[in-house]
């Protein structure tokens, strides 16, 4: 009965993965719902619609709402397992677990405590919370984290001989490596992330990440090894049952890695496909794993490892015939050019970037990972004692690694990519390979090669706008007219959202004064990004303003009724009017008149600052709110003296300082309110004296409409 059900799925299960994909993809941004209902009308229309796909929809949207819906609550009588412990300068970073949930415990006192320790703790519990337009919330949510603890004491129960405290022994031997041969192990053999954070940013540079995660490319040489030392094994069935149990177990020691799971899965599954006879094609196999993936945990859909390895696969299968050939370096080779298509989007919408230079290097570094690094890895596993004889090859990987990514010739910044551009891109890239292994005309690999130059080089911001950046509790702005840009404050991950902008040079720069939540990243940003015109407040003298002078062309301090320009843009500075002890009272206020419409940036500016500046009524338009909200800005004086109709706060979501306070809520009954901590970044785009206010969060508006849904529904304990 089961054989003639598996059966009759041969060569029809991806349409129940592409559905359930389209399904959770909807999730992530509004523009996939539109193509999940093109596919359902798809499946109509070809009679594939069924009972079976509705029932399928119905099981994997509630094991999706069950998960996301799942709400954590700490209590500090409860022990925690300790599985990780990651030593920085001034604390600790602590990964323990409770049955399945996790946390993240941050220990100044700096414990001494080892995986497989069990603990009590108490100390100040946090949310998670989101910062720019990444939904961090949900991507630890993916992992199973809720909470973060700032411990104040941390109480040693027991230890535990476990898996963790196995794992933390293993890594304990290896330490004796050299340094390059303990990253490499830690990362291809122990299944952990890349912790040296130089070679990550060369890895993530050069575009050749998928090299450094335990996933397909690692298990096939792991199974061929154990293939060959089971040579004297005649019986195909008990070998193979053999390889895949070692395989399972060694996913369960480098616990559960996205990548291997799905190598592991899609290994055991071939398998039961060979000696079973289901008939099932390489394409149902990698589709069934897609699922039981999912099943697992259906959050994973938020994780870019996730999306790297079936997309990869994906394509790998799809275009089997075409990189096999007799020449393994040219399948090395065709195999790394069909991962850098088949990952660009992904690569453009993480990094804001693309390197053509991994098209050249890729083939050569891949064949030295899988022929010299990995071989060496598990000789050293053998015997770490080895690890003398290895250093010179581990060296030279990250030594020419190091180097290639300083070569910036072949580094393109390109704009973020929306779903629309995405889902035509693979649509392209797959009749493209269709149509080369059919040998058919040049039109479709004609039309794929001009959308992606047209997507790389045509990716220039056509419409004036100004970004309230979601930089968690501090302020950054973004301000485009023609692609000349100006930024205004600069903090946290605003430089990553400034580079996905594909912002090149920066024409002005304006620091309201030198408080961290205004200038934290401003120096880093200034390295990155030329900058012609930089201006401070009259009273500016802080050491890091005057660093960041050495990277401006120009540099101008300003006060009450200076006039300078941005573009054709006028700016009228409306203080400081004098100097004061208090830092946000020298706080740069300026009125930006911007496509006809005037915007009052007022800094940190508290009551003493706008008695000052404010002399006469202001009628503008979009006012920022000062000082994140906080009742001792916006004052009644303030709001006398300035009419307004949109109100944007930069705030942290779950601050410290309860931002924005309730007081200055109600003054700002009436006016349209816009805050980061509930709508990520704020777009406000600019087009014939209209503007239209755009916040990102509408990108994921069913994930935060099923926020707020089940808020009240689900409150499971741990």
């Amino acid at each position: 009965m089961l054989r003639s059900k598996i059966l009759s799925l041969a060569n029809r299960v991806h349409f129940y993965s592409l559905l359930i994909l389209f399904l959770y993809l909807s999730f992530i941004h509004y523009m996939y719902s539109i193509c999940l209902v093109a596919y359902i009308i798809y499946l109509i229309k070809t009679k594939l619609f069924n009972k079976s796909f509705i029932i399928v929809s119905v099981i994997f949207l509630s094991l999706f709402i069950l998960r996301f819906s799942y709400k954590s609550h700490i209590d500090f009588d409860k022990e925690f397992r300790i599985i990780s412990v990651e030593s920085k300068d001034d604390y600790n970073k602590i990964y323990a677990k409770r049955f399945d949930e996790k946390i993240i415990i941050y220990d100044a006192n700096k414990k001494e405590l080892i995986p497989g320790d069990d603990i009590l703790f108490n100390g100040e519990i946090k949310d998670i919370s989101n910062f720019s337009d990444f939904d961090y919330k949900t991507y630890m949510k993916s992992h199973n984290i809720f909470k973060t603890i700032y411990a104040k004491d941390i109480k040693f129960i027991r230890h535990n001989h476990d898996l963790y405290y196995l794992r933390y022994k293993i890594s304990e031997i290896y330490r004796l490596l050299d340094y390059n041969q303990f990253v490499y192990f830690n990362s291809l053999i122990l299944g952990n992330n890349l912790l040296d954070n130089d070679l990550k940013d060369n890895v993530n540079l050069l575009g050749i990440s998928y090299m450094f995660v335990v996933s397909g490319f690692h298990i096939s040489l792991l199974a061929y090894l154990i293939d060959k030392l089971l040579n004297r094994v005649k019986n195909q069935l008990i070998k193979d049952i053999i390889i895949d149990s070692i395989l399972t177990i060694y996913l369960i020691f480098t616990l559960f890695p996205l990548g291997i799971l799905r190598a592991v899965l899609s290994h055991i599954l071939k398998d039961i496909n060979k000696h079973k006879n289901y008939y099932l094609t390489r394409l149902d196999i990698i589709s069934f794993t897609f699922l039981i993936v999912l099943m697992i945990n259906p959050l994973y859909i938020f994780r870019t490892s996730f999306k790297f390895s079936f997309i990869t696969s994906f394509f790998i299968i799809i275009a089997h015939d075409l990189i096999t050939t007799k020449n393994k370096l040219l399948n090395k080779y065709l195999i790394t050019i069909l991962c850098f298509a088949s990952t660009l989007p992904l690569v453009v919408n993480m990094n804001g970037y693309v390197n053509l230079l991994s098209l050249i290097i890729s083939p050569i570094l891949l064949m030295y990972l899988t022929y010299i690094v990995m071989p060496l890895l598990v000789l050293l596993l053998i015997n770490p004692n080895f690890y003398n004889l290895f250093k010179a090859p581990f060296n030279l990987f990250s030594f020419v690694i190091s180097k290639l990514s300083s070569i910036n010739n072949l580094l393109i910044h390109v704009k973020e990519l929306n779903p629309i551009f995405i889902i035509i891109f693979y649509l392209l890239l797959f009749y493209t390979l269709v149509e080369i292994e059919e040998k058919k005309s040049f039109k479709k690999r004609f039309i794929f090669l001009i959308y992606i130059s047209s997507l790389i080089l045509l990716n220039k911001n056509y419409i004036s706008y100004v970004s309230m950046i979601n930089v968690s509790q501090g302020d950054s702005f973004l301000v485009n007219d023609n692609n000349k840009y100006l930024v205004i404050d600069s903090y946290n991950s605003n430089i990553e959202y400034i580079e996905k902008e594909n912002v090149k040079e920066i024409d002005t720069m304006i620091i309201t004064h030198s408080d961290n939540d205004h200038i934290g990243s401003a120096l880093e940003l200034a390295k990155r990004h030329y900058i012609n015109n930089l201006y401070f407040n009259y009273y500016e003298t802080s050491d890091i303003a005057k660093e960041l002078t050495k990277y401006a062309k120009r540099t101008r301090y300003l006060k009450k009724g200076d006039i300078v320009y941005f573009g054709k843009n006028r700016i009228d500075v409306l203080g400081p009017i004098k100097e004061s002890d208090n830092i946000n009272n020298n706080s740069l206020v300026f009125i930006l008149n911007f496509k006809g419409k005037k915007i009052l940036f007022t800094g940190d500016s508290e009551l003493e600052e706008e008695m000052d500046i404010y002399d006469k009524n202001y009628n503008v338009d979009i006012v920022k709110i000062a000082h994140h909200g906080s009742k001792t800005s916006t004052s009644d004086y303030f709001m006398n003296h300035v009419s307004f109709d949109t109100a944007l706060i930069s705030v942290g979501e779950n601050n410290k300082y309860n931002h924005p306070d309730i007081e200055t809520i109600n003054k700002l009954k009436g006016k349209e309110i816009y805050m980061t901590k509930d709508m990520n970044s704020v777009k406000i785009y600019f087009y014939q004296n209209k503007c239209f206010i755009y916040p990102s969060i509408y990108n994921k508006i069913l994930l935060s409409t099923l926020d707020k849904l089940t808020r009240p529904l689900f409150n499971f304990k741990i």
